[in-house]
């Protein structure tokens, strides 16, 4: 009788060490301004009413809520993006939320 040795894999199971999970940040909005002065409204933050120099930005860490935030006066040659899709003026911010709008100058 001939024996054959199979290689045997061993295999343990240990419990897993609890993940320990981080709590989310409070949010910011960051206000950026490139290539003009702007001014801006709103009924939230404070101060309600503030200017952003050229070139300069400008960043609140918030409570979750949702936020306005419109240029006053408007400008009508001055854009703006957001990386975050949906409306530029009113955010609904949630805990680890991070919102960049930046207004510019250009076709």
């Amino acid at each position: 009788m001939r024996w054959h040795w199979l290689p045997v894999a061993a295999l343990a199971v240990l419990p897993a060490a609890p993940v320990q999970a981080r709590p989310l940040a409070s949010p910011t909005l960051t206000i950026k301004v490139v290539g003009v002065d702007a001014e801006f409204r709103t009924l939230v933050l404070k101060p309600s009413a503030f200017a952003i120099p050229a070139n300069e930005s400008r960043t609140w860490k918030l409570s979750p809520g949702t936020y306005t935030v419109v240029q006053a006066p408007p400008v009508a040659s001055v854009r703006v993006t957001c990386d975050r899709p949906g409306s530029v003026h009113v955010f609904d911010l949630r805990k680890g939320d991070n919102v960049t709008c930046t207004y510019y100058t250009g076709g």
